[in-house]
């Protein structure tokens, strides 16, 4: 609730990939990029355009409302998206990239991403949320146990 405020105070907005799309419909892809490219610091497909953009979504298979992201009122900071796991399981989701702009690291914004992205899943139906972040990204894996993923055995990821 803190960190939530903090956000809140600042004029960090959380919503889904489908409110955005509504609020910026000419021009959402030209943000999605922009904020995309700066969250890639090490890529070596950055940067992308805004048509690269709607492929990588596409490709990755989030629905709309499978994806949120932030909004600090001027530009679009950060994004997080699940999709449905494979298997059987049509309750487990699996929670993919989570990114911020340099800048607003260190903010709690990831952090924020990640449990609105989970909260998000559980009120579309699913049960069970799997991540798998890269075991040298520290501060990913200390950020997804801080937000409640647990080690698990019988799959991959946390």
């Amino acid at each position: 609730a803190v960190l939530r405020q903090r956000c809140a105070e600042q004029g960090v907005v959380f919503r889904s990939l489908a409110d955005e799309q509504t609020l910026h419909p000419g021009d959402r892809l030209t943000r999605f990029a922009d904020m995309d490219n700066a969250t890639r610091t090490s890529d070596p497909f950055a940067p992308r355009s805004p048509e690269e953009i709607a492929r990588r979504i596409a490709d990755i298979g989030p629905e709309p409302n499978g994806m949120v992201v932030a909004d600090d009122g001027r530009r679009l900071i950060g994004y997080t998206y699940f999709h449905r796991a494979a298997g059987d399981d049509p309750h487990r989701a699996r929670q993919g990239w989570t990114g911020v702009r340099p800048e607003n690291r260190r903010q709690g914004i990831a952090t924020l991403l990640k449990v609105e992205g989970a909260l998000l899943a559980r009120r579309l139906g699913y049960r069970r949320m799997v991540t798998d972040p890269h075991v040298s990204n520290t501060a990913s894996v200390r950020m997804s146990l801080r937000v409640g993923f647990l080690p698990c055995d019988s799959d991959p990821g946390i």
